[in-house]
């Protein structure tokens, strides 16, 4: 799988490997994942951005947490703003 090339350690390959399926779905779908996994799988695939173009514009929202106003982005037609997208937030918060 392509995540296998991202993973630095078996440990990251494992927490990919959890959340593969999202990310499977949002390339299938409309590039949105809604997940409270944050410091694992997504910062990994964030990362991974760089070497995989497709990655950089999957949305990735947690509704977890505050700062991300889900439900207010969701009321708002969950538009796909950048500063969601793995690809920017790897910048930011990895």
């Amino acid at each position: 799988m392509f995540f296998d090339k991202l993973a630095e350690t078996d440990k990251q390959r494992e927490e990919m490997f959890k959340d593969v399926h999202l990310i499977e779905a949002a390339l299938d779908t409309d590039k949105t994942i809604i997940s409270l996994d944050d410091n694992t799988a997504r910062k990994f695939f964030a990362l991974g951005s760089d070497e995989f173009e497709e990655l950089k514009y999957i949305v990735w929202v947690n509704p977890d947490r505050p700062e991300e106003t889900a439900i207010e982005w969701l009321e708002n037609g969950a538009p796909a703003e950048n500063q969601r997208m793995l690809g920017f937030w790897k910048k930011h918060d990895v």
